[in-house]
């Protein structure tokens, strides 16, 4: 399974993405790399999630079968992206 995690380095989602390493998912963490977290086995995808066009190029030849935005925080705030 190919997931898309945006974000996946916080406080909850390391976890979380750890595990899914752990279980044989082939993860792919969008996000900024501010943090000095590493989840070994993911597969990193360097973008800013508010940056329209760079995140367009940057997905443009993947498909996953789940992708979870762990920063959205305001619905109303990323209800255009979704």
């Amino acid at each position: 399974m190919k997931v898309l995690f945006i974000g996946g380095t916080g406080n909850i989602s390391t976890s979380t993405s750890k595990l899914c390493v752990e279980r044989g998912i082939n993860l792919y963490l969008l996000n900024r790399c501010n943090r000095n977290v590493v989840i070994p086995g993911s597969n990193i995808i360097r973008a800013d999630i508010s940056q329209t066009k760079d995140i367009a190029s940057a997905l443009q030849d993947h498909k996953w079968d789940v992708v979870v935005n762990w920063i959205c925080i305001q619905y109303r705030r990323y209800q255009k992206r979704l």
